[in-house]
């Protein structure tokens, strides 16, 4: 008997917790994302020479995260590194086998204007 109705609480309870978890109702402020312009100015090298080309951002309002992959032809290009820009430090990824480098930023509050991504 004791088990039964320990049954009817559980059922009972699971009950409660599905009506109360379809009456919730979410509201999200739909998001439009602006284009967003990731620019990176043409480079020439002499085999064995190192160039310096920044990755640039142009024109954001409130940028808050960015994600960018590089993709280049692996018999042409190799990244040694990567260094942060005017947003602060960014995470990266080079994988040159592949030939695609991923950088990552965050930030909790908006960045808006020209940046110097890395």
């Amino acid at each position: 008997m004791k088990k039964n109705r320990v049954h009817k609480k559980i059922l009972a309870g699971l009950l409660f917790s599905a009506v109360v978890l379809v009456g919730v109702t979410v509201c999200i402020s739909p998001v439009v994302a602006q284009p967003t312009i990731v620019s990176i100015q043409n480079a020439t090298a002499d085999p064995g020479e190192t160039v310096t080309v920044p990755v640039n951002i142009i024109d954001v309002t409130d940028l808050a995260t960015a994600n960018i992959w590089l993709f280049y032809d692996k018999d042409v290009v190799i990244v040694d590194s990567v260094s942060a820009g005017d947003l602060g430090s960014i995470t990266v990824g080079i994988n040159n086998t592949n030939g695609v480098t991923k950088m990552n930023w965050f930030s909790a509050t908006g960045q808006t204007g020209d940046f110097v991504f890395a």
